[in-house]
């Protein structure tokens, strides 16, 4: 875990950052409850300082899609999505209306049933953003432990009886220590997605299933299945006596995929506009405030406050059927990233481009809305090509 040697200037920046990403994350599951049912969360339930590296992330990821298994073998899941802001990442399970407290009983059973690292997880049931179901609305419960000590949780973190030092140690040991549980299709395919997308796995590079059934502790039959999907999305190609390679884009491929794309966003920027609520309106307002205050000249914050820009956008339709078509084409458009997002090749164009959609939904101008959306996916279309020549 990285120290934590934050000038004074810094740290006020940071709490300022976490505290802008927390006030969005209510108002965004507001908005959530208010459209659905039931909302369920999974986040980290370690200090904010340190929920937001690599490690913790993947630790998260993990335990999230082995959760979401259990969950949804019971309840009927309708949707999924995962903020990741300056405090770190949520996952927000929107689930058809249920028994609030049947599924409370699941999170804690879930919470107790990996021992130790599972404390690292805050698994949290709303029915409305002032009802979060809890531990002693389900029956006799005691209230949480601390990490460190037998004390109640609540007491140490008001007293801060743990050192940064103490906390950091424990957690590092907690999060790498072997995944108690066999990986699943969900998380390798998104696992082998990202690594696409982020370059770990290059254009023409071999998927060797040995290798990653090595890798991800799992058959090579469930490594095959998820090479097969990969293949019918058109991410990997397999062919006989060579096996799967991460499928090589050329400029007609890249065309296919962002104007299937940009025909998708634009079916999902209408819904948007079209329900539009009070509460979306104050979400949308909200998060142009907090990108105003990202340096554009930090690739990392650029890249991290595109993101949350595209998952909130996408939160914000009810369009589940096309949210899930366009999080299929998507993965295949992003499979650019690795050279589009290189040094000099960010376009930071696109953050104006996202604010300006913003106003235009703010100020109920489709019109101008549907011309700043297709000349923003147009500008993306023609940054891919361009970094393919």
């Amino acid at each position: 875990m990285k120290k934590h040697n934050l000038t004074k200037s810094q740290k006020e920046t940071t709490r300022n950052a976490i505290l802008d990403s927390r006030e969005l994350r209510s108002l965004i599951l507001d908005d959530q409850i208010n459209t659905n049912n039931l909302v369920v969360t999974m986040s980290l339930n370690i200090p904010g300082y340190i929920k937001a590296t690599k490690e913790t992330s993947e630790f998260l990821k993990k335990f999230y899609f082995n959760f979401l298994g259990e969950l949804g073998s019971k309840y009927n899941v309708l949707n999924t999505f995962c903020l990741e802001d300056f405090a770190g990442e949520i996952y927000f399970m929107i689930l058809e209306y249920s028994d609030a407290y049947k599924i409370k009983k699941l999170c804690l059973a879930y919470e107790e049933k990996y021992g130790t690292q599972t404390k690292l997880l805050d698994i949290d049931v709303y029915e409305t953003l002032t009802h979060k179901i809890s531990r002693t609305d389900v029956g006799p419960h005691s209230p949480r432990q601390c990490f460190l000590c037998n004390n109640e949780a609540k007491v140490c973190a008001n007293r801060q009886t743990h050192s940064i030092e103490e906390l950091d140690a424990f957690i590092d040991e907690q999060i790498s220590k072997p995944i108690p549980f066999k990986l699943s299709f969900a998380y390798i395919y998104d696992d082998l997605a990202s690594k696409m997308h982020s370059g770990v796995f290059q254009s023409g590079e071999k998927l060797l299933e040995d290798n990653l059934a090595k890798e991800y502790g799992v058959s090579r039959t469930l490594i095959r299945t998820v090479i097969t999907e990969l293949n019918s999305l058109g991410m990997v190609e397999v062919r006989k006596n060579v096996g799967a390679t991460v499928v090589t884009l050329n400029k007609k491929s890249i065309l296919e995929a962002s104007q299937t794309r940009m025909a998708i966003e634009q079916m999902i920027y209408r819904n948007i506009y079209e329900h539009l609520t009070d509460s979306k309106r104050t979400i949308l307002r909200r998060l142009k405030e907090i990108m105003l205050k990202v340096d554009l000249d930090n690739t990392d914050d650029m890249l991290r406050i595109n993101k949350l820009f595209n998952t909130i956008m996408r939160s914000l339709s009810n369009n589940e059927f096309m949210k899930g078509i366009f999080k299929r084409v998507n993965d295949v458009f992003n499979l650019t990233n690795p050279k589009r997002y290189q040094k000099g090749n960010l376009r930071k164009e696109s953050f104006s481009e996202h604010i300006e959609l913003i106003d235009s939904l703010l100020n109920d101008d489709v019109e101008e809305m549907e011309v700043l959306l297709n000349r923003h996916l147009l500008n993306a279309q023609e940054n891919a090509v361009k970094a393919y020549e």
